[in-house]
């Protein structure tokens, strides 16, 4: 589920990597949409230490769900549910209660996955888009235009940058 060269790193590169966002938000939301799921990062180690959070892990890949399925099972956690479908099938494959912080790591169009993703937030939730070391923050604001406004990078607890928003009020 992650690349071969990322296995001695696993831990920090995508384990703590995931857990930045916790020292962020105090106290956790009550509901986190994982877009883009994958492997697991952010959604699962979030999961793990947000119980009282419900945690929708959305992956589009039957093979990673399978995955994702597997490890939602054998870690217990009663409060993540995976979801195997498109962000943009929401209301036509599959239902879900709004959320009130929606995640992603890793993705090519962000502008067009927040606009995919307003319908599953509530009002003002807070997006957060986990920057990798390469990413040039000034382009990707850029390319963002008006759905950057007001967003801001913070560093986690680990040291990873965060790139954060909430979602416009309708």
């Amino acid at each position: 589920m992650v690349a071969r060269g990322d296995r001695p790193v696993l831990f920090t590169r995508h384990v703590l990597d995931s857990l930045n966002l916790i020292d962020l938000l105090a106290p956790p939301p009550g509901s986190v949409l994982d877009v883009g799921a994958g492997a697991g990062f952010p959604g699962i180690p979030l999961a793990i230490v947000w119980r009282e959070a419900r945690v929708t892990l959305l992956e589009s890949q039957e093979k990673k769900c399978g995955f994702l399925e597997l490890a939602v099972r054998k870690l217990g956690l009663q409060n993540a549910r995976v979801v195997c479908a498109r962000l943009e099938s929401l209301g036509k494959g599959w239902e879900a209660k709004r959320h009130a912080c929606v995640v992603t790591r890793a993705v090519g169009d962000l502008p067009g996955l927040l606009a995919a993703a307003g319908p599953a937030a509530l009002p003002g939730a807070l997006w957060v888009y986990y920057l990798g070391a390469e990413t040039k923050v000034e382009r990707l604001l850029e390319q963002m235009g008006k759905a950057a406004a007001g967003a801001i990078v913070r560093r986690g607890a680990f040291g990873g940058r965060i790139l954060m928003g909430e979602f416009p009020a309708p």
